[in-house]
């Protein structure tokens, strides 16, 4: 769930969970590959 956005990142938390993240959202760019794959260990948060 979007908590914020925060200037061109939107951060994301999970209820019950500590985990916030921080995802850079810049127009007509795409995520790069290792920014999902690091985000995917993040403890508590798919």
């Amino acid at each position: 769930m979007v908590n914020h956005i925060d200037g061109s990142h939107h951060i994301l938390i999970k209820e019950g969970s500590p985990v916030h993240l921080s995802i850079p959202i810049h127009s007509g760019k795409e995520l790069g590959p290792g920014l999902p794959r690091k985000l995917s260990g993040q403890q508590d948060y798919p």
